[in-house]
């Protein structure tokens, strides 16, 4: 579902399934991956181009656990820190 400021309820966090440090990708209807150093920041900023809420939250993924919460916006500052 895709949130746009303004929307009243707050979204579902999107899931960012992290595979190592360099590969990204999400499930669902987005079915968007990134590959290559800061690609949890590459995710975050083609989100925020398809006019995805800065406060969006993403739930990073690893084998299955969550191991961090971020919005849109603050991964998308990221530097080569995918989580």
């Amino acid at each position: 579902m895709m949130t746009v400021e303004g929307d009243d309820a707050p979204p579902e966090p999107i899931r960012v399934f992290m595979y190592s440090d360099a590969i990204a990708t999400i499930d669902g209807a987005l079915q968007m991956s990134a590959m290559g150093p800061g690609a949890l920041q590459t995710i975050a900023k083609k989100l925020l181009a398809l006019g995805y809420d800065g406060e969006q939250l993403l739930d990073i993924r690893r084998g299955g656990e969550r191991v961090n919460r971020l919005s849109l916006r603050e991964a998308s500052l990221q530097q080569g820190e995918d989580c």
